[in-house]
């Protein structure tokens, strides 16, 4: 089978962050380098996401109807055309009847026990095997951290350290919840016995940081960036000296990087990733954010303000353990999947 299209649904709503965007841009990016032409299908129309995949030749198709299968039908989706999903909102119904429909079907999702009805599935979660997969009907299964989707714009930064501590925080999309006001709490807590200055490198949307600003008033000695809407973080990656996030995406980019992370799962298919994650001495793990323990906590971001050596021995685990070639391997593992199909 010659593939014409690659075609993209991947859901970077308000609520699921940019996690899919991420690793979905990355595979994507692999894929035109290969001489493929590959489409994201749109619903969102925020401006400044369209200009970051317009950027990297990715054509966009505006999603104008009520469900995918009129849709695909509207853009005279072919038998020579391979339809992308990275997006936890198309139910395993809809998955099933587009499989059975003859759909070239691709499914990124990290939930193992789902099960899923697709030409290749590709995981990163970084625990799971094979047996996992026993209830799928999939051809394929791409799984782990060999297949880690790392994009371009992470794999080019070079660390720089700093004389301030700079500490990157990212909770995925729709975080602000009763949850955030305890993890705040401790910041406020922490900075009152600061002996030095710090900078916090705060991932967050225009949302989020109305609520935030007012209860980060007249901190002393931490300083509050606010990252809003951008989609290269680069710059401020570079610099950090650890990180408190998700276990989704952010987590295994955090890992190639060899940035220390305190660790938290904010939905089920990162509960596996935060486990791994403890298990290999990759950062710290504090399991599920709706069950913050608040002293727990203070201790954890205690040892990494204050101890290098803990740091340090995280950061040379990591850097052995992502080798940043994942998106480069699931981009040909699908070709040549497709290759022999027909």
């Amino acid at each position: 089978m010659v593939v014409k299209r690659f075609i993209f649904f991947c859901d970077f709503s308000r609520n699921a962050g940019l996690g899919h965007l991420m690793r979905s841009s990355a595979l994507a990016k692999e894929l035109i380098l290969k001489g493929y032409i590959v489409y994201f299908i749109s619903i969102n129309s925020n401006k400044k996401i369209i200009s970051y995949l317009k950027k990297k030749k990715i054509k966009i198709l505006p999603f104008k109807k009520k469900n995918i299968f009129s849709f695909l039908n509207s853009i005279n989706f072919s038998k020579q055309d391979v339809l992308i999903i990275d997006n936890y909102n198309v139910s395993l119904k809809s998955i099933t009847k587009l499989k059975q429909s003859g759909i070239s079907l691709v499914v990124i999702n990290d939930m193992s026990k789902v099960k899923t009805n697709a030409d290749i599935i590709l995981s990163q979660n970084l625990s799971i095997n094979l047996s996992n997969y026993k209830k799928t009907n999939s051809s394929q299964i791409l799984f782990g951290r060999k297949y880690s989707l790392i994009r371009d714009e992470i794999k080019k930064i070079k660390r720089i350290k700093t004389k301030k501590i700079n500490i990157f925080l990212s909770f995925g999309g729709g975080m602000f919840d009763s949850f955030i006001y305890k993890f705040l709490k401790v910041i406020k807590k922490i900075d009152n016995s600061l002996p030095f200055k710090a900078n916090l490198l705060f991932v967050v949307n225009n949302f989020d940081k109305k609520n935030i600003k007012k209860y980060f008033k007249n901190l002393n000695n931490f300083n509050v960036k606010y990252l809003i809407n951008k989609y290269d973080l680069s710059k401020y990656l570079a610099v950090s000296d650890f990180s408190i996030n998700a276990g989704g995406v952010t987590s295994h980019e955090m890992i190639y990087l060899g940035i220390p992370q305190i660790a938290f799962s904010t939905a089920k298919n990162q509960d596996m990733n935060v486990k791994m994650i403890k298990k290999n001495n990759l950062g710290i793990c504090m399991g599920n954010i709706k069950n913050f323990k608040e002293n727990l906590f203070l201790k954890q971001l205690s040892n990494f303000m204050f101890n290098k050596k803990i740091k340090n021995k995280i950061s040379v685990k990591c850097k052995k353990f992502i080798d940043g070639h994942g998106a480069e391997r699931s981009a040909q593992k699908i070709i040549n999947y497709y290759k022999k199909k027909y």
